[in-house]
């Protein structure tokens, strides 16, 4: 009698493939709702007002609504209609978001592939794609938002001395997605290195 040597918690995952499908679809669903609602927002700001009301009502967005402001980063400045910046500073203010809401959704779709490919063969995946997606993203994010700062406080605050942009950066970055990057670059050197130990010498 031949004794079976498949490996029985892979099978029992084969017959029960919705405990993969089930969570990764709910968090791929939130994470793109996160991306949707930024770049709305994005749009929101580019425009200057909400997009979506009606025509008989006033929808204008005025400069408390910039994420540079709201964060902090900005001290209080006038409040002005958005409208009534120049189109490249509402640019350069939405930018941020926009790279935000890119990056996000980038990279759920990579998490998506690099999960299932997981479930299926067990190795490989983009996950160094992901990782450089997060990475890149998160300090495009950062660099563009200090920017967007810089730009604020010389046309609203010309006479106050800020830190330098370097200290703008570090609390402009998104550490947290770029940390995420950093897991998933540390995630493929484990799927390496399991391969390579499990490759016939």
């Amino acid at each position: 009698m031949t004794r079976s040597t498949e490996n029985p918690t892979a099978k029992h995952a084969r017959h029960r493939p919705w405990t993969v499908t089930a969570p990764l679809a709910a968090a791929a669903l939130v994470v793109l709702g996160t991306a949707f609602n930024a770049a709305l927002f994005g749009a929101y700001l580019v425009a200057g007002r909400h997009l979506l009301l009606g025509t008989g009502m006033d929808g204008r967005l005025t400069t408390a609504s910039l994420p540079q402001v709201t964060s902090g980063q900005v001290p209080p400045v006038e409040t002005v209609p958005l409208t009534d910046l120049p189109a490249s500073l509402r640019w350069l203010c939405a930018a941020p978001t926009l790279i935000f809401a890119t990056t996000l959704l980038l990279a759920v779709v990579l998490v998506v592939v690099a999960v299932r490919g997981l479930a299926s063969a067990g190795t490989g995946g983009p996950w160094v794609l992901l990782a450089a997606v997060l990475v890149v993203g998160g300090l495009a994010q950062g660099t563009v938002d200090t920017a967007a700062v810089q730009a604020l406080r010389a046309q609203y605050h010309p006479s106050v001395v800020f830190g330098s942009p370097v200290t703008t950066a570090v609390f402009a970055v998104p550490w947290l997605t770029v940390a995420c990057g950093l897991l998933a670059a540390a995630t493929d050197a484990a799927l390496r290195a399991r391969s390579v130990r499990q490759s016939p010498s």
